[in-house]
């Protein structure tokens, strides 16, 4: 199974859920940018089911015949934020135009070609006519979980992540809550690839976020059920 990087944390756990009721069933994860993971797919990767954090994606597979329009399902949502390290008070930055700030060194930002996180924050710095002006400060990172890293590991000011990546770190600041007009609608995708040789299998695998418990951890993880 493919499935965005951002949601590393959350499916390890509901795999061992997952495996409590049905342990013969053997769930791979293979995460990375959605982007990265769609282009494997066209290129005929063997993989089952699809998870993406971002709905371009997701069409572009339907587009090509190789997912099922109608059988795609929302598995949850997200948020943009901005972070710090933990190791700075971030109170210089109360919002985008403070990047600017001679304190921002470098903003890191997965690549907006291939990272749905890098696209929304391109997208909600477009909206204030930043992104441009803030080019030479960009640093791209495969996927949203480098930014990640590079933000926990100081060598970048400040970078854009979703809620549920703050969550998981415990070692940055959130200093800015993106509004959610500002950029596309953060969905995460499911679907179960038309060649995969699993078929129902997949199916009940993206059937079983509608569990209760299941719902639970999406949201102890920092994400929103499809239905909030």
């Amino acid at each position: 199974m493919s499935a965005a990087a951002s949601m590393t944390d959350l499916l390890n756990e509901v795999r061992e859920l997952y495996h409590q009721s049905h342990p013969e069933v053997r769930v791979i994860f293979n995460f990375a940018s959605s982007g990265v993971l769609k282009n494997q797919i066209e290129q005929g990767a063997p993989v089952d089911v699809f998870i993406s954090a971002g709905q371009r994606e997701m069409q572009d597979l339907a587009g090509a015949g190789l997912v099922q329009e109608d059988e795609i399902s929302t598995i949850a949502r997200n948020r943009l934020v901005l972070i710090t390290p933990g190791t700075s008070s971030g109170n210089e930055i109360k919002n985008l135009n403070d990047l600017f700030s001679p304190h921002v060194h470098k903003v890191a930002i997965g690549d907006p070609l291939t990272v749905p996180a890098g696209y929304y924050s391109k997208q909600a710095l477009e909206q204030e006519n930043l992104y441009e002006s803030l080019r030479d400060k960009l640093v791209y990172a495969k996927d949203v979980r480098q930014v990640l890293t590079y933000v926990e590991s100081g060598n970048v000011d400040a970078g854009f992540v979703y809620q549920s990546d703050f969550i998981a770190s415990g070692r940055v600041n959130s200093v800015l809550t993106i509004e959610d007009s500002m950029h596309d609608p953060i969905l995460y995708p499911g679907a179960v690839i038309l060649s995969s040789p699993h078929p129902e299998q997949s199916r009940a695998f993206l059937q079983f976020f509608e569990n209760e418990r299941v719902k639970e951890l999406i949201k102890q993880y920092g994400f929103s059920v499809s239905t909030d």
